[in-house]
């Protein structure tokens, strides 16, 4: 994977301001903007979050504020109508799309693949419920070493899913979950097959245009502008910021390739869980736990005590977070340019400040630079198992500018930088994840936790 590096960039970002409707503002708690310009103060003043976020009740917006740039070297701020590319937050829409062909006859859900796709390898055990739910066995094309080549190419559906074809099933199909990306571009190829449209053209006529969603699409060829489309970025060290590695949306059909603004993410949302573009068998489906949290293209949870519905995305230069309350008809939607994955606990204080609920505090950030000899301790190579995100991968920790990283080995992914906690631990950066090194009765540092998964120090 290429990196395409700026010089270091720390930036107090500015708040863009945002215009909604006297009446809505008044819904808010009174106590809203004040709690939530505190609590995502530390991530402005650290570089961590740029981006957009709103807050609807039905389809009333009352809250919607850009924050950060859209174009930093520009000085162009994100405002509400930015667009964004959302990555995961795709699989929604393309699950609905899938949907749309099963209401017009086009495909079954539990039809083998090859009724559709015929030849394809494992096929007569595989069925679209199956993509649907990531419950096939098929392994993930993000995790395959050529990943990093593949997502600078043009690629149409077809190319994707040649890459994983010949590949053997991790599971017998239906027996278990594995979230996996390849699921989602096989679906791409099959709404091409059944409807004789592109991805995007499919969308388009199903999708976009019904529910007028001008600001919402499938990524273009790379040599066409999207208006209004902000530039991605992503972490260098603990403060700066670089440009994000190049992607060609493409690679990511199906699964990832969708821009949109908030508005527009809004509108999807709400038409989904009212029927006004599904039937109302297509809406239970989308909406039952097919497997524990799974549905179809959403996961099906629990949060500040009350059920949603959520999906949440990330691709270099990108994060989101779409949350709606079932009961309550609240959606919350934080969408970012920036790689770091703050947008989910985002998302999660803005409904805990919108129902008056308890806020999940953010972790308390330095910027302090530990000394050499406590550095020198975690150097060295660490070895996860097969539970890790990145089965048996290794992962490199050295020293770059007085600063902790750790980098993939064998791996084109990039490089993540770990910010020091007051309490000893650390924090990923661009996953937002929790970190610490657990040493021996000795004192030697003989472990690294990531996300409560463990790696042994093997170097």
């Amino acid at each position: 994977m290429v990196f395409v590096r700026a010089r270091q960039l720390v930036i107090v970002f500015a708040a863009a301001l945002a215009s909604f409707p006297p009446a809505a503002q008044a819904q808010l708690p009174q106590q809203f903007e004040p709690a939530l310009a505190a609590y995502l103060d530390p991530l402005l003043q650290t570089n961590n979050f740029s981006g957009v976020i709103l807050l609807a009740e039905g389809d009333q917006v009352v809250f919607e504020k850009g924050y950060g740039y859209a174009d930093i070297e520009q000085g162009v701020p994100n405002v509400p109508g930015t667009i964004f590319q959302i990555a995961s937050v795709s699989k929604p829409f393309t699950a609905a799309a899938i949907l749309r062909l099963v209401e017009q006859g086009k495909v079954d859900l539990h039809a083998p693949l090859t009724r559709i796709l015929p030849g394809y390898r494992n096929g007569e055990k595989l069925t679209i419920h199956h993509l649907l739910t990531h419950s096939s066995g098929i392994p993930d094309i993000n995790a395959f070493p050529e990943y990093g080549d593949i997502q600078l190419q043009p690629q149409t559906p077809a190319e994707l899913v040649a890459v994983f074809t010949e590949k053997p099933l991790s599971f017998e199909p239906g027996s278990e979950y594995s979230y996996s990306n390849s699921n989602y571009n096989l679906l791409a190829l099959i709404i091409e097959k059944a409807s004789g449209l592109t991805y995007g053209e499919f969308l388009q006529r199903e999708i976009f245009k019904p529910l007028a969603l001008p600001k919402t699409g499938h990524r273009p060829p790379m040599s066409k502008i999207v208006p209004d489309v902000a530039d991605g970025y992503a972490p260098e060290g603990m403060l700066g910021l670089q440009r994000a590695d190049y992607v060609n949306w493409s690679a990511k059909t199906g699964n990832g390739s969708l821009y949109s603004d908030a508005r527009g993410l809004l509108r999807f949302v709400r038409a989904v869980h009212q029927g006004k573009l599904l039937e109302p068998a297509s809406v239970t489906q989308s909406f039952t736990h097919h497997f524990p949290n799974i549905g179809y293209g959403w996961f099906l949870t629990k949060a500040n005590a009350r059920e949603i519905h959520h999906i949440n995305g990330r691709s270099p230069g990108w994060s989101a977070q779409v949350d709606h309350y079932v009961k309550e008809d609240v959606t919350v939607i934080v969408l970012s340019n920036l790689y770091v994955s703050v947008t989910t606990p985002i998302a999660r204080a803005v409904g805990a400040l919108h129902f008056a609920a308890p806020v999940e505090p953010m972790p308390r950030l330095t910027t302090r630079k530990l000394p050499p000899k406590s550095i020198a301790s975690l150097l060295g190579t660490y070895q996860f198992g097969p539970d890790w995100y990145l089965p048996n991968a290794k992962v490199r920790i050295f020293s770059h500018n007085g600063e902790i990283t750790g980098e993939y080995v064998d791996s084109d992914y990039a490089a993540f930088s770990f910010i020091p906690m007051d309490n000893g631990t650390f924090l990923i950066r661009s996953f937002w994840l929790p970190a610490e090194f657990t040493r021996d009765s000795a004192g030697r540092v003989t472990g690294l936790t990531l996300d409560e998964i463990r790696g042994v120090k093997v170097e």
